[in-house]
């Protein structure tokens, strides 16, 4: 299944790509790189290519002798800011449970960083600006993720995924892919490992800055 999900998905791509294409030859028209705009105006497609970010993509993926999931059971809860809540955020803690719960069973509980004290025992998934991030000693370097670049760091017992708001959700992705395989072709084609029941807590140490400003 997983094999016709991934052939599904390139054969869409390759007939979006000759469609566009085909379009774009028009007929022999010379102004194949431009687009004419409502105003009748043309408008030269280099014009609209996503300012070039940073392109950084440093990972180092390990594991860890501890449980994150261990007989089909979890210790670990999600927190996120009090303060801060983002429709970003939101939506990286509603995907990464959704997806956690597909793949395990079970979700995650949910709470904020309010009166959180970071420890070394303590066991929680971090997503954003959350004080247990500030008091983990975790350095994330804002100016060079920019606005959709991420961080995901494993210290002590918790994993910390930090960044802009559009990153964390990016962030929230790319553990899940860690955790489960996740992959998504399109928004309704994905693939990820299911009846989940023992997990080892990876030992990562990511930063990814995306090519474009923009994906």
């Amino acid at each position: 299944m997983k094999k016709f999900v991934k052939f599904l998905a390139l054969a869409l791509a390759t007939v979006s790509a000759f469609t566009i294409v085909g379009c774009g030859d028009n007929n022999g028209n010379k102004d194949v790189d431009k687009v004419v705009t409502p105003d009748g105006n043309y408008l030269n497609y280099t014009n609209t290519i996503p300012k070039v970010e940073g392109t950084i993509h440093e990972r180092s993926v390990g594991q860890t002798e501890k449980k994150l999931i261990s007989n089909g059971a979890s210790e670990y809860m999600l927190i996120m800011p009090e303060t801060t809540k983002t429709a970003y955020l939101d939506k990286a803690v509603a995907e990464l449970n959704y997806f956690f719960t597909e793949a395990t069973g079970f979700k995650l509980n949910l709470v904020t960083d309010e009166d959180v004290v970071y420890s070394s025992e303590l066991k929680y998934i971090s997503l954003g600006d959350t004080a247990l991030l500030r008091q983990s000693g975790v350095e994330t370097d804002y100016d060079t993720l920019g606005r959709q670049g991420y961080q995901i760091d494993t210290k002590d017992n918790s994993i910390f995924i930090s960044g802009p708001e559009r990153g964390v959700l990016w962030g929230v992705y790319d553990l899940l892919g860690e955790l489960f395989n996740y992959e998504m072709f399109r928004s309704l084609y994905y693939t990820l490992d299911r009846n989940v029941t023992d997990l080892n807590l990876p030992d990562l140490k990511i930063k990814e800055v995306p090519d474009f400003d923009y994906r």
